[in-house]
């Protein structure tokens, strides 16, 4: 299955870049509610979708399941404002519109091109 290549792939990455972080280690200063936020973002914001993405792209087809991340600047965009009131370019909002409409076309298209359910048994 899918899920343990993402897994052993997660493994790699750890082991080789592991190394580069570990002279920040000494001189890093540490509090539980950051380390506890980080932790919590490697889990469900790393972890989860790693896991989503792949359930869909076994579902649904690779090409499909990628559009999801056409929306993840809208909604970055949107937690910005909302949660930290930040201030947002145009440039920006029109980027993550764009992003939005991206992921639409790709999802119609996909539609578009699906074969005609067939007929149930029995059916006239």
């Amino acid at each position: 299955g899918a899920l343990p290549v993402i897994w052993r792939a997660q493994g790699v990455a750890v082991l080789l870049t592991a190394p580069l972080g570990i002279p920040a280690l000494t001189r890093a200063h540490w509090t539980l509610w950051p380390a506890f936020s980080v932790l919590l973002l490697g889990m469900g914001g790393t972890a989860i979708a790693f896991i989503v993405m792949t359930s869909s792209a076994g579902k649904f087809g690779a090409t499909r399941a990628s559009s999801t991340t056409f929306l993840i600047p809208p909604v970055a965009l949107f937690l910005g404002v909302l949660v930290r009131h930040e201030r947002v370019a145009l440039l920006s909002v029109i980027g993550g519109a764009i992003c939005v409409l991206g992921a639409w076309l790709m999802a119609r298209a996909q539609h578009d091109h699906a074969p005609p359910p067939t007929p149930a048994k029995g059916a006239a």
